[in-house]
């Protein structure tokens, strides 16, 4: 079993598997889960699930999304994770995609944002922005773990 690392499967499909396929190709991303949706997060579930312990593994029961578009030049997809049971597992996920935002002299930009809100403690939430390097960045605390109030919370993020 020393081939698996510590990691449930949750944390798996948040921390390296969403991110990885987000960052380096939002479009088709964007538009496997606009045609498939349940589908497309259930595949990629079970491919997280083959990463870790079996003991770390259930079923994907409580996954949905909802792609909203708050301007005409960005869209946010946002990801309801199963029930987290544990510290560092996922209540909710927002790929934000920002086609436009690229530094013409410098050829990058920060395009594409995943956000995460993990389960920290009995009664507490962290925002984490995963990076394009699979960096994991604390930016809030405390943030409710209802739908609304954290696309709120993404809003003013990716409003930066």
């Amino acid at each position: 079993m020393d081939q698996f690392l510590d990691k449930t499967q949750n944390q798996e499909f948040v921390s390296q598997i969403l991110p990885d396929l987000f960052h380096s190709a939002p479009d088709p991303f964007l538009f496997y889960l606009n045609r498939d949706g349940t589908k497309f997060l259930n595949f990629y579930w079970n491919e997280a699930g083959k990463q870790v312990n079996p003991a770390y593994r259930k079923p994907a029961f409580g996954i949905n999304y909802a792609i909203r578009a708050p301007s005409p030049k960005v869209t946010v997809a946002l990801i309801q994770m199963p029930t987290p049971v544990g510290a560092g597992e996922a209540h909710l996920v927002a790929l934000c995609y920002r086609p436009t935002r690229i530094a013409p002299l410098l050829g990058i930009g920060d395009t594409s944002k995943v956000l995460v809100l993990e389960h920290s403690t009995e009664d507490a939430t962290l925002l984490i922005e995963r990076t394009r390097r699979l960096k994991r960045a604390v930016l809030a605390y405390d943030v409710d773990p209802k739908l609304e109030n954290f696309y709120e919370v993404v809003l003013k993020e990716i409003a930066n």
